[in-house]
């Protein structure tokens, strides 16, 4: 057949190539497929194997019932063609003699003699000739050990008995002390196994073995035997005479011509299944046909069955489809056949006055003539009144049509018989009237597997999308107990069949396609020019240093003082408030509760225990792990969750591997044998070097380990990532004003360069390509597992996506409505201070960062001071973050004036002096921070300072040397145009807010 080929589909997130359905892939899957069915896996998950099928079947043989079917089959329809033949014997036997029969006494003319016959019973006919059909009399002819047998059937009454009127038999058979309350004959044989199963087959069938080895193995019956007696009188000579005729025997000679029934209609099936029959005609004995000529070929029939059961019924298809559709199966059965013929012949005497006048033989008296009793098992077994249609495979279609109650689409059963090569082999046959071979061959397709599988499986899928044939099993099993998920899957199925087909063979039968690395500097890197602020009259170099060198000091003061509690952590620092909720994540209680978490949610899956455990030793995967473990470390000891973690991690470490490592994940059967093969491979992937490592250094790890010495040391994968985020937590909680000004343009030139899809993808590769494999059947995207979050960043804009995130937060909470349009355009070309230049790697490859000696920390401080003031002073949002600061902080309603005081006037000149509201802003921040400084030296406390304390404060101030900065810059802002204007504002507002 012609290879399906799949696509790359624009569906597909990771398949790369296309995938074609070879001969050679679907015999690998037929092969798995084989060996699957004979798995100790499959045997011990499903509690059933393919080796199970050879006890189902010796049960099903070698029991009672069988023996007692054939018994309730063959013994009365053999009866009803005996009976048949004794009801048309004839009433009389006529002696005619052509001569005048000499008396003694005086010569008489010819006589004509009609004797009256008195036949012995049915049975006891039958008996004489070797036929022992009804009970009682093969109760006769059984061995002793089969007592139970004989007594009950010596119990049965009735009189057999064929009716010519109503064309009906009266048979003992049908006396109820034989059957059960199901009218099965029910007789105790005591079949165990093979050999008792045999020996009684023997001893039942011994009251039909003539006529069966007449049928089977070429054995002719000549059988003879009394069936009766006859005594007739005739007048001679007016009467003056009497002649008496007495018939002392009258003999049935019964014949029945041999056939090889055997050779030529059950040899030529089990050849065609490649199994060897024996020549039948060689045996003298019904035993030795059974077992020779049906159990040694069904026993290697079930070896083959259970060393290849696909391969086996693949092989098997084609040869049957050949001979349904060339009409081969229905001639067969009439190889069953023989012609019965019988004759009557009397012995009789004849005498006069007591003087025997004749004698002899009548040869012939009465017999089947030139018409026989043709014995056609094919005729006999009516198919059609049983509801078989062997005609064509669509004949047999139609039978599971009339189970099933809906439609069978049709199968083309010539493609099938095609599929494969014609040979011929050797055979028992030996009649040839419907085949046409010669010289002792016969016909045997050597069977494509692969096209045959392919053409069944193409056979189901396109008959599925026929409504009729889909609703009528959706309708079987009951559309309202369907899940969502299988309509969805036969929705997919029955898109494409050919996709479908060929992600079930891809499934078994997997190939490698090629990982892409971390691509995202492909799309820019060193393309963008730093950006720079354009400094103002208001807005200087100066203000901006300054910022720089005091700005981490102030913020940790009013930290401090503002004594703000996040997570639980309070701190006098960013450094401190980093590492206390650090700290407070790196707890045993934070591990333990998640294995707690973990262990209440797979404790709630019910999955087989051969499974469980198949899961355990194949994927390391322990459900029950996480029940018993424990995590025992100092709280804030990073070593000691790194390693808890790696331990946390254990029962996912070949996953792990699979994911980082680019290990391998296969999944392997074993056979009782010892043997073992894949069952399914999943090919890993390297994400610790696709998508971990730019990742980290894109937070600022360099120097980590390549990704060989991460697979050399592959079980501590987990580690060694977590070793690397700590490194930068570490930094980030030592100088975390530092770090945020170098980490900002570094992730924004990642985030720009669409660095974050680009390395979800590369991460999500192993898993996506298995999904895009099954996508055919069921089409499943991991990357909207998450409601309203797509991980692939389609609008290539992930700020704008955490802005949009960030301010339904702030919505929800805080009840304020940001304004905040960044894109990572915007942001990227804004705050991207340094130059971007090229570095190689961890994993080799050439990437790019910005240096942090290359950032330049006022122009960085001066883009996110405008953005702040503009932000909290000038948006529409202003008055909702000094009301927020207001609860948080508990200011009472007039320091709050006084805060709106100084902050309206600044708005107002922002708007109308470019900057001087910065500037402005820039004096509130320096006097906060000098007074701070002022305060902290002094040891001085904001909740209880006096006037003296002031003074005294602001006397130590102006002996600063900032101050002298300060002198010169301020003076130089009051002679600038509108900033004495925007002072005396403030001033008006502050007296205002206070009276």
């Amino acid at each position: 057949m012609k290879n399906i080929v799949r696509p790359v589909t624009r569906c597909d997130e990771a398949r790369n190539r296309s995938y074609t359905v070879t001969d050679e892939r679907v015999e690998t899957l037929i092969d798995t497929l084989d060996f699957l069915l004979n798995s100790k896996e499959l045997k011990d998950i499903a509690g059933f194997g393919i080796a199970d099928v050879t006890p189902m079947v010796t049960g099903f043989l070698y029991n009672n019932d069988l023996i007692n079917l054939a018994v309730q089959y063959l013994y009365p329809l053999v009866e009803t063609e005996f009976a048949k033949v004794w009801a048309g014997l004839p009433v009389d036997i006529a002696m005619e003699g052509d001569d005048a029969v000499g008396t003694g006494i005086a010569m008489v003319p010819k006589a004509e003699v009609h004797a009256d016959l008195t036949f012995i019973s049915l049975e006891d006919a039958m008996e004489n000739i070797k036929f022992y059909l009804m009970p009682s009399t093969l109760a006769k002819h059984l061995p002793a050990e089969y007592a139970n047998v004989i007594a009950k059937l010596n119990q049965a009454t009735t009189v057999s008995r064929w009716d010519p009127d109503a064309e009906e038999m009266h048979t003992a058979w049908k006396d109820e002390v034989l059957l059960n309350s199901e009218g099965k004959l029910d007789l105790d044989w005591g079949v165990h196994d093979r050999e008792s199963f045999l020996n009684a087959f023997a001893a039942a069938m011994v009251g039909v073995e003539p006529l069966l080895m007449a049928l089977l193995a070429n054995k002719a019956v000549d059988n003879r035997g009394h069936i009766g007696t006859g005594v007739g009188t005739a007048e001679l000579l007016k009467g003056k005479l009497k002649l008496h005729m007495e018939i002392t025997t009258i003999e049935l000679n019964l014949t029945a011509t041999a056939n090889s029934g055997y050779n030529n209609t059950l040899a030529p099936i089990f050849e065609a299944l490649g199994v060897t029959a024996p020549d039948a005609d060689k045996y003298d004995a019904l035993r030795d046909v059974v077992e020779h000529g049906l159990l040694e070929p069904l026993d290697d029939i079930l070896a083959k069955l259970g060393e290849a059961p696909v391969s086996f019924l693949l092989s098997a298809l084609p040869n049957i489809a050949y001979a349904i559709e060339a009409g081969l199966v229905v001639p067969l059965l009439s190889m069953l056949k023989t012609d019965i013929a019988y004759t009557a012949d009397a012995t009789y005497t004849v005498t006069v006055m007591g003087k025997q006048v004749a004698g002899g033989v009548s040869e012939n008296a009465a017999s089947s003539g030139d018409e026989p009793i043709h014995i056609d098992v094919g005729t006999m077994i009516n198919l059609e009144d049983m509801g078989v249609d062997i005609s064509s495979l669509n004949g047999l279609l139609g039978m599971a049509t009339d189970a099933l109650g809906f439609a069978l689409p049709e199968m083309n059963g010539d493609k099938l018989a095609t599929l494969g090569t014609l040979e011929w082999h050797d055979t028992v046959r030996n009649d040839w009237t419907y085949s046409g071979a010669q010289d002792g061959k016969a016909a045997r397709i050597i069977a494509n597997r692969a096209d045959v599988l392919l053409f069944l499986l193409k056979y189901v899928l396109e008959g599925l999308k026929n409504k009729t044939v889909l609703n009528g099993l959706l309708d079987k099993i009951g559309k309202d107990k369907i899940p969502d998920i299988v309509n969805d899957i036969i929705k997919n199925v029955l898109a494409c069949p050919d996709y479908t087909i060929a992600a079930l063979v891809e499934l078994f039968v997997p190939q490698e396609y090629k990982e892409p690395k971390c691509i995202w500097w492909q799309h820019g890197g060193q393309s963008s020019n730093p950006a720079k602020w354009t400094y103002n009259e208001y807005w200087t170099s100066a203000k901006a240093d300054y910022l720089v060198g005091n700005l981490p000091a102030l913020i940790d003061n009013i930290l401090g003082i503002a004594n703000l509690e996040i997570a639980g952590v309070k701190a006098s620092s960013l450094s401190g408030l980093l590492d206390g909720l650090i700290n407070s994540f790196i707890k045993a209680e934070t591990l333990n509760n998640l294995a707690k978490t973990v262990n209440d949610a797979v404790g709630g899956i019910s999955l087989p225990e051969a499974l469980l455990n198949l899961l355990k030793d194949q994927l390391g995967v322990d459900l029950s792990y996480w029940g018993t473990y424990k995590a025992e470390f100092a709280d804030g000891d990073k070593a000691g969750f790194r390693d808890a973690l790696v331990k946390f991690a254990k029962p996912a470490q070949k996953v792990l591997n699979f994911l980082l490592a680019d290990e391998d994940l296969t999944l392997t059967i074993s056979n009782d044998k010892g043997e073992k093969r894949s069952l399914l491979t999943l090919h890993g992937a390297d994400d610790y070097s696709s998508a971990f490592i730019p990742l980290l250094e894109a937070l600022g790890a360099y120097g980590l380990p390549s990704p060989d010495a991460l697979k050399k040391d592959k079980d501590n994968s987990l580690g060694i990532i977590v070793d690397a985020l700590f490194g930068i937590i570490d930094k980030l909680v030592k100088d975390p004003y530092g770090q945020l000004v170098v980490l900002l343009p570094n992730i924004l030139c990642f985030l720009y360069f669409g660095g974050l899809p680009s390395l979800i993808a590369n991460a999500l590769f192993p898993v996506n390509i298995v999904l895009d494999i099954i996508r055919p059947i069921y089409n499943f995207s991991i990357y909207g597992l998450v409601k309203d979050f797509d991980l692939r960043f389609k609008c290539t804009d992930p700020i704008s996506l955490l802005v949009g995130l960030l301010s339904n937060v702030v919505k929800e909470n805080l009840g304020l409505t940001l304004n905040l349009n960044f894109t990572t355009a915007s942001l990227y070309h804004a705050l991207n201070t340094g130059t971007v230049e090229i570095f190689k790697s961890a994993n080799g490859y050439c990437s790019y960062r910005v240096p942090p000696e290359s950032v330049n920390k006022a122009d960085t401080v001066s883009i996110i001071f405008d953005f702040l003031i503009r932000e909290l002073l000038l948006s529409a949002n202003s008055d909702g973050y000094l009301n927020f600061a207001k609860e948080k902080l508990g200011l009472d309603d007039k320091v709050f004036n006084i805060i709106k005081g100084v902050v309206n006037p600044i708005r107002e000149s922002e708007a109308k002096y470019p900057a001087s509201g910065k500037a402005l802003f820039f004096w509130v921040l320096f006097v906060a921070d000098s007074v701070l400084n002022a305060m902290k030296e002094s040891g001085l406390d904001i909740k209880n300072i006096d006037v003296k304390a002031v003074l005294t404060l602001l006397t130590k101030l102006g002996n600063k040397d900032k101050c002298n900065f300060a002198k010169s810059e301020f003076v130089a802002d009051l002679q600038k145009p509108g900033f004495s204007d925007i002072l005396v504002n403030i001033v008006k507002s502050v007296i205002s807010s206070l009276m």
